[in-house]
């Protein structure tokens, strides 16, 4: 008898494995297998929005390494240009300052030709009158024109102021 209750019980244990097999097959089996699909649907639409991005990505930072280089190359001439700006605009002052440089130089010396002269012509005058006055006082007489040029002549010669050239 002992077989036979334990036999009752395997068929018992069949029966539930069975009708357990069923609900689980027809009833739980369908909403798992459900719920597994569109837990996979999602995974492979965030990998397919994940690998879309990583190309929009890859595409951008790929335009911007081409815009970057752009940009280089364009600061490149830009700094070559400014370069070569610079260098004529040094040029042009370096070569302003030496015809300034020079136009002073120039009027110094029209200055001092000039001032020169003049000095000359006083020179002459002063030892003009120092000669005519000296002469006077010798003589005691007021000496006329022409006496007084040739006097003047005479001294400077003998001095030997001449006029500048």
């Amino acid at each position: 008898m002992e077989n036979v209750a334990s036999l009752k019980v395997i068929v018992l244990n069949f029966i539930a494995f069975f009708i357990l097999l069923f609900v689980m097959a027809y009833v739980i089996w369908p909403k798992i297998n459900a719920f597994l699909e569109a837990r996979q649907k999602k995974i492979e639409d965030l990998l397919k929005l994940y690998q879309d991005r990583n190309d929009e990505v890859s595409k951008m930072i790929e335009q911007m390494k081409q815009e970057n280089d752009a940009a280089y190359s364009h600061r490149q001439k830009l700094l070559e240009e400014a370069k070569k700006d610079s260098m004529v605009l040094r040029e042009e002052m370096i070569e302003k300052a030496y015809h300034e440089a020079e136009g002073m130089i120039e009027r110094a010396k029209q200055d001092i030709t000039k001032q020169r002269a003049d000095m000359v012509i006083e020179l002459r005058e002063n030892i003009s009158k120092v000669v005519v006055h000296a002469v006077e006082t010798i003589l005691g007489n007021v000496i006329d024109e022409e006496l007084d040029h040739k006097v003047i002549l005479e001294t400077e010669k003998r001095v030997n102021i001449q006029a500048p050239a």
